[in-house]
């Protein structure tokens, strides 16, 4: 059986997407632990003893210079930040949440808008205030 393990560095932090792919993966089971000091372990990691070392080796040639690995390096940073975007999008969207600006005004005060502006007793001000929408939102759904 497989075990996985995620860790996250503060609190506030979700390990949600970390935990939706070890599960992917095929883990059982699954612990998390919250730690803010970069190499120390949590007590979760302690108590189980999960090998979780990953080592990453960079190759760097005598003929590459400095800012060329600071520029592969921060390249490399903004593809995992991109990937991980696009998995916790993804994440979020299997739970049944949107992304996105909220619609405007729901088609019952647009209809209601519409309806005091035929009448010629309201001012566009009172049209507004009733309805609780902004004076520009008003002249969006009164010109169509």
């Amino acid at each position: 059986m497989l075990i996985g393990y995620s860790r996250v560095s503060t609190s506030d932090q979700n390990p949600q997407l970390q935990q939706d792919a070890l599960a992917a993966a095929g883990c059982g089971e699954c612990f998390t632990d919250t730690s803010a000091a970069p190499n120390v372990r949590g007590p979760v990691y302690e108590q189980r003893s999960v090998p979780v070392e990953q080592a990453i080796h960079l190759w760097c040639g005598s003929l590459i210079g400095l800012d060329d690995i600071f520029a592969s390096l921060a390249e490399f940073e903004r593809d995992l930040i991109r990937e991980r975007t696009t998995a916790g999008l993804a994440a979020a969207r299997a739970r049944g949440r949107k992304g996105g600006r909220p619609k405007g005004v729901d088609k019952k005060k647009r209809k209601a808008a519409l309806a005091l502006k035929r009448d010629p007793n309201y001012s566009v001000k009172e049209i507004c205030d009733s309805v609780g929408i902004s004076r520009n939102t008003y002249y969006k759904y009164t010109r169509e």
